[in-house]
């Protein structure tokens, strides 16, 4: 909503505008003064799920002409491998006897890493075979944020390559997260959209752990694929994980059951669909407009 000016500039050429709204950074006072623009500018809307439409104003009114969708998964390149998973594992020093929590995520504050590193020691003090790796983007933008966390990390004695392993993944991502048991994500208040990284770790056959933001409540069934806890609560992260990690069974079925999900609502084909048809909508209701102008 903070980058209204193709869309003003598409509408005066006469062009269908499909208005995406992806996340919830912008606060609730922004997106209700902004909301009139975008009902009058946009011939249709997309949102990062359905709860995201519901939090912005105005989007519901859209009726037909809004299409919450979800981000597309290689579900050929995310997908269970034991093989690699074995030797992601070697690469980032763990073993096979080590329970295994991980996030995806660039390095900064929105992501919630230092709620994942509190949460984190509670769970190891309970669980000591249980290892803990950040896959994330380091960016100068956010050194001072890096250095609180590493230091927090030293304070609560989680050693830097030892409990806790950092990697930048580059473009591995699915070969690297293939080495976790869980996925862990940490994200605080008004950061999330439909995160795409839950979306990968289902495909992975990974439960997922996750704080209830954006549209996670829609991906994450919770007792089904995973759990999902309040954000900024870290005792919560790790009670709820140590209970899953007590019932390997259960996590089995909820690895299988994010795998099923993963493959319904992630396939490329799905999230192409829904933008065709914001398309073909858009489309309509500009020609619509333009025959009532040249009525007029």
């Amino acid at each position: 909503m903070e980058n209204p000016h193709s869309a003003v500039a598409a509408h005066l050429e006469r062009v269908p505008v499909v208005w995406q709204l992806i996340g919830t950074r912008t606060p609730m006072w922004f997106r209700g003064a902004v909301a009139p623009f975008v009902r009058y500018l946009a011939d249709a809307v997309m949102t990062a799920g359905e709860a995201l439409g519901k939090t912005h104003p105005g989007v519901v009114a859209f009726g037909q002409r809004w299409f919450p969708f979800y981000y597309p998964v290689d579900l050929g390149a995310f997908r269970p491998d034991e093989a690699q998973r074995a030797r992601a594992r070697e690469e980032l020093g763990l073993s096979p006897e080590h329970v295994v929590v991980g996030n995806v995520g660039n390095l900064n504050s929105q992501k919630g890493h230092l709620t994942f590193i509190e949460a984190a020691a509670k769970l190891y003090s309970r669980r000591p075979d249980t290892r803990f790796v950040i896959l994330g983007q380091s960016h100068s933008t956010h050194e001072e944020y890096e250095r609180r966390l590493w230091r927090r990390a030293a304070e609560l004695r989680l050693n830097l390559g030892r409990q806790l392993v950092v990697r930048s993944p580059g473009t591995r991502v699915a070969e690297l997260a293939s080495a976790f048991d869980i996925f862990w994500l940490p994200s605080v208040p008004r950061s999330e959209g439909a995160p795409t990284v839950v979306g990968e770790a289902m495909a992975l056959g990974l439960p997922v752990v996750a704080t209830a933001v954006g549209a996670v409540r829609e991906m994450v069934r919770d007792g089904e694929t995973g759990s999902v806890v309040p954000p900024l609560d870290p005792d919560a992260l790790a009670r709820t994980t140590e209970r899953l990690l007590n019932d390997p069974h259960l996590l089995r079925r909820m690895g299988a059951a994010g795998r099923n999900v993963a493959e319904r609502l992630y396939a490329p084909d799905r999230p192409a669909e829904i933008h065709a048809r914001a398309f073909q909508a858009a489309e309509e209701h500009r020609s619509l407009r333009r025959t009532r102008r040249s009525a007029s």
